[in-house]
């Protein structure tokens, strides 16, 4: 029978998760004949190849060095041999039929070109699952005022049970055509690793084609496990980074302009509002991330 998914994780230092993960691919009750890639890009915890021996049937990809996230999807996507590719974390766990009914919307829908699940937190309750292409609200409430006023603008519930047209799927759990894939050039790998997803759907958007959340499919994400092992200066950097870079690449030149610069000016003067009040360790990370970009011209 022919393969119709390829399953993509990224490992990295995440191989007790990874267990856990692979484990509920396998107890779906998904009908579809499927192929699982994993990516190891460099693991040091010791326990990537325990994860490699209980599941012989993989295909393992063992990098040398960290050739980063969206890099190592890109390095999958050339050996998958299906029509469809999962993109899917290492810290979740595919619920019941999860699979089977985002791969049968896919099918269904020609028009459609990615859809993803409802993501639970550890303790099942709802966790955002999508969300909006940058604007000048979004940036200026999560850069200017604070990331953690942007559940206001993000949606952390489902509205229905029904499908919805959205902006983009995040990407702990995101299903897209292959052909899809191929025809945007893969994934953009100026992005180590973050805006990776809003980069793949606001091109595939740009081909005609849709995106779609589907609440009756459900996984958990237990979330920001996958990045525990790196350090807050590297998470913070590559986010922004890449932030920028899709900002730059896919907007008009002056809206860009705007956007980037809202970010670059929160750069500026946040240090200097932390240092006022005694946060001189944020001021101080605020401030490399500055040094950081500029030393990219970014």
């Amino acid at each position: 029978m022919a393969i119709n998914l390829s399953i993509i994780i990224i490992n990295f230092n995440t191989s007790d998760f990874l267990d856990q993960c692979l484990q509920s691919i396998v107890q779906s009750r998904s009908s579809e004949e499927f192929e699982i890639i994993v990516v190891d890009n460099a693991s040091t915890d010791g326990h990537s190849e325990m994860v490699k021996g209980k599941y012989p049937t993989i295909n393992w990809i063992q990098n040398e060095k960290n050739a980063g996230f969206v890099s190592a999807n890109n390095q999958a996507i050339t050996k998958a041999r299906g029509m469809y590719l999962l993109f899917l974390n290492p810290d979740t766990e595919i619920l019941d039929n999860g699979l089977g009914t985002l791969l049968d919307y896919l099918k269904n829908n020609s028009h459609v070109g990615v859809v993803g699940p409802q993501l639970l937190n550890s303790d099942r309750t709802f966790q955002h699952s999508y969300f909006s292409f940058p604007s000048f609200t979004s940036i200026f409430i999560e850069h200017i005022l604070s990331a953690r006023m942007m559940k206001w603008v993000e949606h952390p519930k489902p509205r229905s049970s029904f499908p919805l047209s959205v902006d983009v799927i995040r990407g702990a759990c995101l299903m897209a055509r292959k052909s899809l894939i191929e025809n945007i050039g893969g994934m953009n790998e100026k992005m180590f690793m973050y805006s990776e997803e809003t980069d793949l759907c606001y091109k595939i958007q740009g081909l005609q084609y849709s995106v779609q959340y589907i609440p009756t499919a459900q996984v958990i994400h237990h979330e920001r496990k996958s990045m525990e092992t790196q350090a807050n200066s590297f998470v913070g950097y590559h986010y922004i980074r890449s932030k920028v870079l899709f900002l730059k690449e896919n907007y008009p030149f002056l809206k860009a302009k705007i956007l980037v610069g809202l970010i670059k000016f929160s750069l500026i003067v946040k240090p200097i509002i932390f240092r006022i009040f005694g946060n001189h360790q944020k001021a101080d990370y605020l401030a490399s991330l500055k040094i950081q970009l500029a030393k990219e011209r970014l």
